[in-house]
């Protein structure tokens, strides 16, 4: 029932700097949210689908993230985009996705400028 709402994963000053990766686990689960090179945040199951390879140590680069085992990159969306150790005319990386879950960017308000609120 609770995977049907927004939750929070993340601040988004964690997700800033050099290398903004995150482990993170939300509802049991165990993911990892990055924020690639045109700024969008992607939330993906935290193991590559080819080894099980923890992705949390993956590398950002070439619009995504990148399993620091086999090279395999993923978008934000959990698509395939690589794999590096395929011949050039391979259709694999078309058929793999990983888990991913879409993100979003909330910014509160902590004081309201009104003098007076109405419920």
């Amino acid at each position: 029932m609770l995977r049907r709402y927004w939750q929070p994963a993340a601040l988004v000053d964690e997700l800033s700097g050099n290398r903004p990766l995150k482990a993170v686990r939300l509802l049991g689960e165990e993911l990892v949210m990055f924020r690639d090179d045109k700024g969008r945040y992607g939330l993906l199951g935290r193991s590559c689908p080819h080894r099980g390879t923890d992705l949390a140590y993956g590398r950002l680069e070439d619009g995504g993230l990148r399993c620091a085992f086999h090279g395999w990159l993923f978008d934000i969306k959990g698509q395939c985009l690589q794999t590096p150790a395929e011949p050039a005319d391979s259709n694999l990386c078309r058929n793999i996705r990983q888990k991913a879950y879409p993100v979003i960017e909330l910014r509160l308000l902590h004081r309201p400028k009104f003098t007076h609120l109405c419920f």
